[in-house]
């Protein structure tokens, strides 16, 4: 009798050692795409271009409602904004919620909207709230392969998501 009690607990925390595993790697991956979000914001508070930009896989593309471009093309066009934001004309930010965050140790899809804000010298602001997915590969570090900008969203959307 003894011997089969031992062996359903073996059994069952062979059984749940997977899950745990699981949860575990899980836990692993989403703090780690966690701190790689948080660079993203603090590069762009900091209109840091050229780690903003290596955040992005070589041959990564950007979509957005009208095109579908390479992230070369995509990063000129942001590139200004930086330059401004670096040089003390321009404050920007940038903040990240996700409703769907899917993956493995070395990919990821990640779900949700982006709030970007900024000032321009004239104290203009501007604002928006996105619907984006962003596809992502761990090659050493986490980099976007695939940034979709899908459609504006609301501050309504942006406070629903935890």
């Amino acid at each position: 009798m003894k011997r089969l009690a031992s062996s359903l607990i073996l059994l069952v925390a062979c059984l749940a050692a997977p899950d745990a595993i699981l949860a575990a790697d899980k836990n692993a991956r989403l703090a780690e795409l966690d701190r790689f979000w948080s660079e993203i914001a603090r590069t762009v508070r900091a209109g840091e271009f050229a780690a903003y930009g290596s955040s992005y896989h070589g041959d990564a593309v950007v979509v957005t409602l009208k095109d579908s471009v390479p992230i070369a093309q995509a990063l000129a066009a942001w590139q200004a904004g930086f330059v401004e934001t670096k040089a003390g004309k321009m404050k920007a930010d940038v903040h990240f919620k996700f409703s769907k965050r899917i993956g493995d140790s070395t990919t990821g899809l990640e779900t949700g909207i982006f709030y970007y804000s900024s000032t321009d010298a004239s104290g203009k602001q501007r604002e928006s709230y996105v619907h984006f997915e962003a596809l992502l590969v761990k090659k050493g570090s986490w980099k976007i392969i695939m940034e979709n900008q899908k459609n504006a969203a609301t501050k309504a959307e942006w406070d629903s998501i935890e």
